[in-house]
């Protein structure tokens, strides 16, 4: 949904894109920008940096000053790196950053300066600010246990067992058909800390809200804190199914075009 994001909400009409050269980075980046061209934007640049890439300063000089914004996605100690050099390089508070779930998930977080990451923007699946009676409890315990916050990672294997307990007890406990079992889990929907998650049966992916999260200040702790929310988004979202199919299978096995 970042792509709708920039272009509707906020008025963007030619961006650049930065993504890791493997194949989440070269879906990540290709879904964006197919779906920000079809809504009429174009796109400046695409910068490719190695997952391996230890200084980002190279891949930061590249972005066209003339852009309007960046959407990126590193992960990792590369997200860590990135916004240093960003905010190195002079960019921050001149060219907007943006980011898909890994660039400021909380499993990151921690280890952002935070003069460069406050008031960032994501697109994301799970924020660990998230304000329900679901992932109160579940951010509430993690951090009692783990003395952090969650993060996309850990929430999505809490959602798996979650998933998997849920079909299990719908089986009553008995997992010897394996046909039982797979229908089980394909049709059982679950509360999720994220929110309401179910399987889509085109894709078996999950049907599932996507949030635009900003990086806030909470209590001394850097914290994602949704501001938008896209209810109940197909795992294609806003692109045509075809088109995503499509733009899914190349981007798979090769970085996308522009």
């Amino acid at each position: 949904m970042a792509a709708d994001y920039l272009y509707t909400d906020l008025g963007y009409r030619h961006v650049t894109v930065l993504a890791t050269d493997y194949a989440f980075g070269w879906l990540s980046a290709g879904g964006f920008i197919k779906q920000f061209t079809l809504l009429g934007g174009k796109i400046d640049k695409v910068i490719w940096p190695s997952l391996t890439a230890a200084d980002y300063g190279p891949y930061v000089s590249a972005i066209p000053k003339t852009t309007q914004a960046v959407f990126a996605e590193t992960l990792g100690s590369g997200a860590i790196d990135f916004t240093k050099a960003y905010a190195q390089f002079g960019l921050r508070g001149k060219i907007p950053l943006y980011g898909n779930t890994t660039m400021f998930d909380y499993s990151v977080l921690p280890g952002e300066v935070p003069s460069a990451v406050l008031g960032d923007l994501m697109s994301a699946q799970y924020c660990d600010g998230i304000s329900n009676p679901v992932n109160s409890t579940f951010t509430a315990l993690f951090k009692k246990t783990y003395h952090v916050f969650p993060g996309y990672y850990a929430e999505a294997a809490y959602v798996h067992a979650e998933l998997a307990i849920a079909a299990l007890k719908r089986l009553h406990g008995n997992a010897t058909n394996a046909t039982a079992v797979a229908q089980a889990l394909k049709s059982t929907p679950v509360s999720a800390p994220r929110g309401p998650v179910r399987l889509s049966l085109a894709v078996d992916a999950p049907i599932q809200n996507d949030y635009i999260c900003k990086v806030e200040n909470s209590g001394g702790q850097l914290r994602d804190v949704p501001i938008k929310t896209y209810p109940a988004v197909q795992p294609w979202g806003t692109l045509p199914y075809r088109t995503w199919l499509q733009e899914f299978t190349a981007d798979s096995t090769g970085r996308p075009s522009p």
